[in-house]
């Protein structure tokens, strides 16, 4: 079976079915979700990038995001991009879309 996907920016009326994604794909008691709510409200020097894979009717089969993180280098602190979480709904698993998403 084949899934047909399009990959956009999140919007603010996606967050509670990217939370649910996320709840589905790693259980209920994982902190991922909350994680992501603090990750919107970051200040840093890059903002918060965020990305989901969604069907032609909207449906969110998946979900990325690309964080503000310091690497140390041996001279500096340099500042980087993490891309943390990821997260594909079971059900879509397999099909390319987290590969998508990276």
């Amino acid at each position: 079976m084949t899934i047909t996907f399009s990959i956009r920016a999140e919007y603010p009326t996606d967050h509670s079915a990217i939370s649910d994604l996320h709840h589905d794909a790693f259980g209920p008691d994982d902190p991922i979700p909350a994680l992501i709510a603090k990750l919107r409200q970051l200040r840093a020097p890059f903002p918060t990038l965020s990305f989901v894979a969604h069907t032609p009717s909207e449906e969110i089969l998946g979900h990325v995001m690309l964080s503000h993180g310091w690497l140390d280098a041996p001279r500096t602190m340099r500042d980087i991009l993490v891309l943390s979480p990821l997260g594909v709904a079971p059900k879509a698993q397999g099909h390319g879309i987290g590969t998508a998403l990276v």
